[in-house]
């Protein structure tokens, strides 16, 4: 669990913000078939995750959840893709250019997903 109840409540917050987005972004069936209301609920507390109210990782953590196949390949569902940018418009005040954005694509192509190549795209993107 987040070390503390700070810690805690960012989470929330950040969860928060990112199901209102997806519930605007991403039809209910999909995002039912996509398991959001799984991770939503009880998978982001799992100790799987690392427990922390930092935007970056738990955006991070809910991508990788929402937008691979059971293979771990991307699922191709782009609408997920535009929620979690926009939260993390909101949070860091920062949008991936065009070109960030290909290299994204380029990633995702790769069957199966690599997720360390996934995590290097979002911390280039929002962090540098």
């Amino acid at each position: 669990m987040p070390s503390s109840d700070e810690e805690i409540a960012r989470r929330k917050r950040i969860l928060g913000k990112l199901n209102y987005e997806l519930n605007y972004c991403v039809r209910r069936t999909d995002l039912r078939s996509l398991g959001w209301s799984d991770f939503f609920g009880t998978d982001a507390w799992n100790e799987e995750y690392a427990q922390t109210g930092d935007a970056l990782t738990v955006t991070k953590q809910a991508f990788s959840y929402l937008c691979k196949d059971k293979d771990d390949n991307w699922n191709g569902n782009l609408d997920v893709v535009g929620a979690i940018v926009s939260v993390l418009k909101s949070e860091l005040s920062r949008l991936p250019t065009r070109r960030q954005l290909e290299g994204l694509k380029k990633r995702l192509a790769r069957r199966p997903v690599v997720d360390a190549e996934i995590d290097e795209w979002f911390d280039s993107v929002y962090l540098e």
